[in-house]
């Protein structure tokens, strides 16, 4: 074997990641020649070229990620951030946004909060130092102060779902608004007059202020007043909580629950039958999203649904653009709502239900 060779097994593969050095060796060239003629960069010879090209092909010479994000400051990784990776939305998110990254060679890091506010500044500071290229915001929780400490570090930002007005930033959600009129027309024409909105944290979320502020505005212009608010953190033992303090209320009447998602619905329909009411003919209950548990047969939830998929590969969209430098200006993409009718909505019985 030649003293410049690089040891091969027996396919003829190099025991060890082969380098542009190993290249150079093979053909006795610079490995400056062999950077130029793989990267583009400078002219090469073309029949140089090619054989710096079949050498690397039987080397089985593969580009260092690492190294070249050292040498662009970059890692060509996106990552989207999450309050609760376990739900269908972040999943179908998580789905839309490979499929539109992965072409285009961008790998992805999914970053889980958990409604965590030291949670996510660990994240942060974890992507500033692995220099991702760019992050999709889908965190209902996430603080003004890391986004804009992602935007500080040059990193593009793209706000899913949750949008901050303080933060310039490219923005992908759905009609709030919209979604809850559908609701409330839907229950109003079965003749609910009683209706609470279950769920959701307004301090920190911009989509429940949205979806709460529609449903105050809905319930007045029908000429009654809205019941009391109860907070919750989106999750089902939340929404079990908020129920049971709604139900045991003897001040509180009510014939139908508006949730702020489909895991709060369940919650409340859970809380609801072990009280001994009946769904929908004691208590009518709407989600939120169309998550997989409510088209169930033994759900068959009335729900509002977004469509994340698609949401999900918009934002995509507009983040590769960012990236690409083919935009330069925040750019909104709204996507419409669609109430669809199950099985947990039915015209009131004749008083409130009491547990």
């Amino acid at each position: 074997m030649a003293p410049d060779s690089v040891s091969t097994n027996t396919r003829g593969r190099p025991h060890r990641r082969p380098t542009m050095s190993d290249i150079a060796k093979q053909l006795g060239i610079a490995p400056s020649t062999v950077s130029n003629a793989l990267s583009g960069r400078r002219f090469v010879e073309p029949e140089l070229r090619q054989r710096i090209l079949e050498t690397a092909d039987a080397l089985d010479y593969r580009p260092s990620g690492i190294a070249r994000a050292l040498r662009l400051q970059r890692t060509s990784t996106i990552a989207l951030m999450v309050a609760d990776f376990g739900s269908s939305n972040s999943l179908l998110s998580v789905r839309a946004i490979e499929d539109e990254a992965l072409p285009e060679n961008y790998q992805l890091i999914i970053c889980n909060t958990s409604f965590d506010e030291e949670r996510e500044a660990r994240h942060i500071d974890l992507l500033v130092d692995q220099r991702v290229n760019g992050v999709i915001v889908m965190s209902s929780s996430l603080h003004d102060v890391h986004i804009k400490r992602l935007q500080q570090e040059s990193i593009h930002t793209v706000q899913l779902s949750r949008r901050s007005m303080d933060v310039s930033a490219d923005f992908v959600g759905v009609n709030n608004f919209a979604g809850i009129e559908s609701a409330l027309t839907h229950l109003w024409e079965l003749g609910h007059r009683e209706i609470v909105f279950l769920g959701g944290q307004p301090e920190t979320s911009s989509v429940t202020q949205e979806k709460l502020r529609a449903f105050n505005d809905g319930i007045a212009k029908r000429g009654t007043s809205p019941a009391p608010f109860i907070a919750t953190d989106f999750s089902f033992e939340d929404g079990y909580r908020a129920m049971v303090e709604l139900l045991e209320d003897p001040d509180r009447r009510f014939t139908a629950v508006l949730a702020v998602n489909d895991m709060t619905a369940l919650a409340a329909i859970d809380a609801a039958l072990e009280r001994g009411l009946r769904v929908p003919q004691d208590l009518s209950v709407v989600g939120w999203d169309d998550s997989v548990l409510a088209s169930l047969r033994t759900v068959q939830l009335t729900t509002v649904r977004q469509p994340m998929y698609e949401m999900g590969r918009a934002a995509a969209r507009l983040l590769l653009q960012r990236l690409n430098g083919t935009r330069d200006e925040p750019t909104a993409q709204i996507f419409d709502p669609e109430l669809i009718v199950r099985g947990t909505t039915a015209p009131p019985a004749h008083s409130a239900p009491t547990a």
